[in-house]
């Protein structure tokens, strides 16, 4: 079972890698060329990328097993709750949403802005 967590680990790892590129390349800079504001938001497109690949899997998670889940304390109270995915979804979201704004906010002039603007409505 080690494998298959190391192997989903380095799976994971590509796909945050793939998100990060892809940011990039919507901002039109490579990231060796990037003007001092983004490279100082570095961070910013790192956390953006791991939220989203996050995000997708729980998006799995919910699709497959719902939003919500049985509960039980003690003996007689039973009942149904969120999930603790779409608990953790819900709050990424929110925090995914704001990083979004910030980096479009630091988004150099001539930044492809109609990709970058479908981007935010998606």
């Amino acid at each position: 079972m080690e494998v298959s967590n190391d192997s989903e680990k380095k799976a994971r790892e590509r796909r945050i890698k793939k998100e990060k590129s892809r940011l990039y390349r919507i901002l039109c800079v490579k990231k060796s060329d990037a003007p001092p504001k983004l490279k100082a938001a570095e961070g910013l497109i790192d956390n953006v990328a791991f939220m989203l690949i996050h995000m997708q899997d729980l998006q799995d998670e919910i699709n497959a097993k719902g939003c919500t889940e049985p509960y039980q304390n003690g003996e007689n109270q039973r009942g149904i709750k969120k999930s603790a995915a779409f608990d953790a979804y819900t709050s990424t979201i929110k925090n995914y949403m704001t990083a979004i704004k910030q980096l479009a906010d630091l988004a150099p002039d001539g930044t492809n802005t109609d990709e970058l603007d479908a981007f935010l409505k998606s």
